[in-house]
């Protein structure tokens, strides 16, 4: 059984399991400054958001957010406690964030081009909220040496809305696939597409097992 996960930042959990991690683009580093940002609250959008963050000592006195269980296991890796929403996305942290928040100063790190719905939201709340990127997203020069990964994939777990991207507009042949998300975002692209795709939660202890019983 052929399954493939397309997570460009490699889950240490999953390595020895028969999911194989095939990025489909890569993530760079970008330059950015907390000079002159007071805050109180900090949003991380994603792992890669926590990765490429430097200052994480000065997150002791901070109440963290995470936008989902990935980026929550990053920040437990280092050390951090975070309050995140077990099903993720955006909609489902902002209930989560309006309940937790202590001040109205609130920095969220992301990447360039993602999403500003939180700070969109949380400035009709009447909250101050700062954005920073810290990092952004590639895609590679070219797919082909890809194309024999997922020349006879039986399933695919999307991780982001972009990986469903790049894989329909490069790679997708088969009409057999089994496509799996980990985002409402993620499931409702690849449903605007016309393909069927079920939601799963990533981190889950018997993720394998559970794909292999709905392929």
């Amino acid at each position: 059984m052929n399954i493939i996960e397309t997570r460009a930042i490699k889950n240490n959990k999953k390595e020895n399991s028969t999911i194989k991690n095939i990025p489909l683009f890569s993530i760079e580093k970008t330059k950015y400054s907390l000079e002159d940002l007071d805050f109180k609250n900090i949003i991380f959008q994603s792992s890669a958001a926590v990765e490429y963050f430097k200052e994480l000592s000065i997150l002791k006195d901070k109440k963290v957010f995470a936008m989902g269980g990935g980026t929550k296991e990053t920040l437990a890796k280092k050390g951090i406690s975070c309050i995140y929403p077990k099903s993720g996305g955006s909609e489902e942290l902002l209930k989560i964030i309006k309940e937790n928040l202590m001040a109205k100063e609130t920095l969220i790190v992301k990447g360039k081009g993602g999403l500003s719905i939180l700070k969109t939201e949380l400035t009709k709340l009447g909250l101050k909220p700062f954005e920073i990127t810290n990092y952004e997203r590639r895609k590679f020069e070219s797919y082909e040496n890809l194309v024999n990964y997922f020349k006879d994939v039986d399933a695919i777990i999307f991780s982001s809305k972009l990986s469903a991207e790049i894989y329909f507009e490069e790679l997708h042949k088969g009409d057999k696939i089994k496509f799996f998300g980990i985002s409402k975002r993620i499931n409702n692209y690849v449903k605007s597409l016309g393909h069927s795709i079920v939601f799963v939660d990533y981190f889950s202890s018997d993720l394998e097992e559970r794909i292999k019983k709905l392929i």
